[in-house]
């Protein structure tokens, strides 16, 4: 039966400012009968927001795939959390190098340096794979500490740094004179968690929402500007916007914003093997069957 009535459901965001956005629309989820509380960002390692969720702290949460099946590997315990909305529909991994380095494409990155710092490990594993599959070797990873990938590639310790590219060039410059060379391919890349113990309909609500408010986003890219700064200060408008305006082609690409398929999930699971070391998964395992495609059958409000 569906449930009626307002539900408030806790949200662990994107640590990446922008990202944010659409998740400050209160009006949209209101439409939706949600009450969203938006919890503080959690910091490293970037495993925590699915924690979080699969213990019940949060109801929802924005994650990484990758940092998802990563945490749901190293549990010792059950983990009640799976997809209920792909955002990223293809990936952003990119990697940073020096404008003059003449590189122009994943197979010149065959055996240079690549950094990698701890917090960010998986993100370097993934580059070095790309480039070890489009060169004729992989690059030589050199460990680098949190926050000084810029600094050691000015200096020439390393060749490139891996990033999100969406999130990098909203963030402020690393240093003049660097550029980035997308590395990313069809695979999923991050969307919205939710625990198991979640009802279906209230998941249904929350897509549905989400699906709203992304759209309304994008036609007025300044809303929630605003409303996100004072809730978090220290973040700039100029990069919350940037972040957002790098994010839309990521997450509308042509398929329904949110959507998800088996197919892709069967990609995506296969990929992260392959890269990760992780066992054998079922597509069921990681997202709810039952939201294929677009999901839910509730007409939009909007």
């Amino acid at each position: 039966m569906w449930m009626t009535g307002r539900h408030r459901v806790r949200l662990y965001p994107s640590c990446v400012p922008g990202y944010q956005l659409p998740f400050f629309a209160a009006d949209v989820f209101a439409r939706h009968g949600l009450d969203l509380e938006i919890l503080d960002p959690l910091p490293p390692p970037w495993t925590a927001n699915s924690v979080r969720v699969a213990t019940g702290e949060a109801d929802f949460a924005v994650t990484s795939v990758t940092c998802f099946l990563l945490a749901r590997s190293a549990a010792r315990r059950e983990f009640p959390a799976r997809f209920v909305a792909v955002l990223h529909q293809r990936s952003p991994l990119g990697a940073v190098v020096a404008e003059d380095s003449g590189v122009a494409e994943p197979a010149d990155l065959a055996g240079q340096r690549l950094g990698r710092t701890h917090s960010a490990g998986w993100m370097a594993d993934e580059a070095r794979h790309v480039v070890a599959d489009h060169g004729m070797g992989p690059p030589v990873v050199v460990p680098v500490d949190p926050g000084q990938g810029p600094a050691a590639l000015d200096r020439g310790d390393i060749d490139m740094m891996p990033a999100y590219l969406d999130a990098l060039r909203g963030a402020a410059s690393p240093g003049d004179g660097v550029r980035t060379v997308p590395l990313g391919g069809d695979t999923y890349a991050s969307g919205l968690i939710a625990n198991d113990r979640i009802p279906g309909d209230v998941v249904v609500r929350m897509r549905h929402a989400l699906t709203d408010a992304f759209e309304a986003q994008r036609d007025d890219p300044d809303a929630r500007v605003d409303d996100l700064c004072e809730r978090f200060p220290g973040v700039h408008p100029h990069r919350a916007r940037a972040v957002w305006e790098h994010l839309v082609p990521y997450v509308f690409t042509g398929r329904p914003v949110g959507g998800m398929s088996h197919r892709r999930w069967a990609d995506t699971l296969s990929w992260a093997r392959r890269v990760h070391g992780l066992g054998q998964l079922d597509p069921a395992d990681v997202y709810r069957p039952e939201l294929e495609g677009a999901g839910g059958w509730i007409p939009s409000a909007r």
